[in-house]
């Protein structure tokens, strides 16, 4: 029967058997022979398991190298005006990291939402994914992205053109239109990892999850 690390990251992550069953829908005995070998689980107990440790189902059945985790280097706004003149890419320490749902390309950078926005949907401390290089603003008009100002502030917000050459209007459903920015950097969102999905982890805590899965090989 397949190994696999669900005992390693309930561990990791301070998640009793208990607490794992009653997200699973199952007994604790059960989870109990699942963590042992005993018992091979349903795919559907290892999703949920996987949305419970914030773990990817690759990871956890071991048939994939854990994805690269994503810093977090700051927050973005969903509604309005937040202040983000103190957080530079690239240049402090990320707020926290996150492993995302499936592997991602070496120049992504995470950012944690403030607010909320009704279409699309986010909700304070989901975290999008996008890449750190600005993309060219041509191909962004009318779409949704993250956007820098030239102010310091931080959005999610819809493009469109400005009443100026240069200058864009932002705009969203739930909150008045931001007219005639300069943007100065701008990139579509990869994925987003909802609040309930998100999993915090610090360096410490990726090696010791390593250590102990060098150890049970």
């Amino acid at each position: 029967m397949a190994k696999t690390y669900i005992r390693e990251y309930r561990e990791a992550a301070g998640v009793s058997q208990e607490q794992l069953a009653d997200a699973v829908g199952i007994s604790v005995s059960q989870i109990s022979r699942i963590e042992r070998g005993e018992r091979e689980p349903r795919l559907d107990e290892v999703l949920r398991v996987s949305h419970r440790l914030g773990v990817a189902v690759a990871v956890l059945i071991g048939e994939d190298d854990e994805p690269a985790p994503v810093p977090v280097i700051g927050k973005i706004s969903a509604g309005g005006s937040i202040d983000t003149s103190t957080e530079q890419f690239g240049e402090a320490e990320p707020l926290f990291e996150i492993e995302p749902p499936f592997p991602m390309p070496s120049d992504v950078i995470a950012l944690e939402i403030d607010g909320i926005s009704m279409w699309p949907r986010y909700d304070a401390g989901d975290v999008i994914i996008v890449s750190r290089h600005a993309q060219d603003l041509k191909t962004l008009i009318g779409f949704e992205a993250a956007v820098a100002t030239e102010s310091g502030e931080r959005y999610l917000k819809r493009i469109v053109k400005g009443t100026r050459a240069g200058y864009h209007n932002l705009e969203s459903h739930n909150a008045p239109v931001i007219p005639d920015v300069r943007i100065t950097w701008a990139s579509e969102v990869i994925t987003v990892v909802r609040a309930s999905q998100v999993r915090k982890i610090t360096a410490h805590a990726r090696r010791k999850i390593q250590r102990q899965i060098k150890a049970a090989g």
